[in-house]
Order: C-alpha cells, then sequence, then structure tokens
C-alpha cells in the first residue's frame, strides 16, 4: 500500500539522519569545549535531532510490538505473509511460553505466543538493544 511505503521511506530516512547526527556529533568542532562543560557534551541541536529520531524509532517498535500479535505465526516467523488458507493454531500447549499459558484461554495464548515470537527475532532484539540506551542515560 502506499502508506506502508511511505513510511518505509520516513523509516530509512530517520536511520540515515540519526547516522549523519552520530557521525557530526564525532567531530571536535561539535563537541566539548566548544559546547557544553563536560568531555561527552555535543551540540544540544544534535542532541535534540537524537532525541526526535529516538522517539520515532521507539513508537515504531511499540506499534509493532502491540500488533505483533495479530499477525500471523508464519509472518512472525519468517517475515512472509500468510499462505493463503493457512491457520496458526498451537492447541498442543507446546509453544514457547507453554509454562505460562498452559491454563490461558486459546485467544490469549496465542497473543502471548506471537508477542514472544516477535521478542525473539534478531532484528527486533536489535532494535530494542538501539533505542534502550537512550532510556537508560535519561
Amino acid at each position: 500500500s502506499k502508506v506502508s511505503v511511505a513510511f518505509s521511506i520516513l523509516s530509512s530516512a530517520a536511520v540515515v539522519v540519526s547516522c549523519v547526527v552520530l557521525l557530526i556529533s564525532s567531530l571536535p568542532e561539535y563537541r566539548f569545549p566548544a559546547y557544553g562543560e563536560e568531555e561527552n557534551d555535543t551540540a544540544p541541536e544534535l542532541d535534540m535531532i537524537e532525541m526526535g529520531v529516538t522517539i520515532f524509532f521507539t513508537i515504531e517498535y511499540c506499534l509493532r510490538l502491540f500488533t505483533a500479535s495479530s499477525a500471523s505465526h508464519t509472518y512472525l516467523m519468517t517475515g512472509d505473509w500468510e499462505v493463503e488458507g493457512e491457520a496458526y493454531d498451537d492447541d498442543d500447549g507446546k509453544g514457547c511460553c507453554s509454562c505460562l499459558t498452559s491454563k490461558l484461554s486459546p485467544e490469549l495464548r496465542k497473543h502471548l505466543e506471537n508477542t514472544t515470537t516477535f521478542f525473539s527475532r534478531p532484528l527486533n532484539i536489535i532494535d530494542l538493544v538501539a533505542i534502550l540506551p537512550f532510556y537508560l542515560e535519561v
């Protein structure tokens, strides 16, 4: 869809802006002593841009997290859209979090398993590790 293409372009642009800001902030003329009072201080304009990009990435990550449970299991595992006619149903209770979900309704169990699958994908772990330092620093 046009919206997904636009969002993909916006997200890619945010990555490029973040990389450029990181490179510029490493230049001596944008660091202490020209800016700030401590050795790690950088130009406040660059800090604001980085904060805006990080907030954008956080919102995007949270949206993916909150919608992960509605995605098909195949998509969560492979990134491929659901095959026509496929229905994920883990009635045997041996999913990734079966010890916690065995007494839950099938709908809630599927929700939790899809969310756990979302968290376990390498690129989603990388995304989380990329945004966490911003919040741990604050």
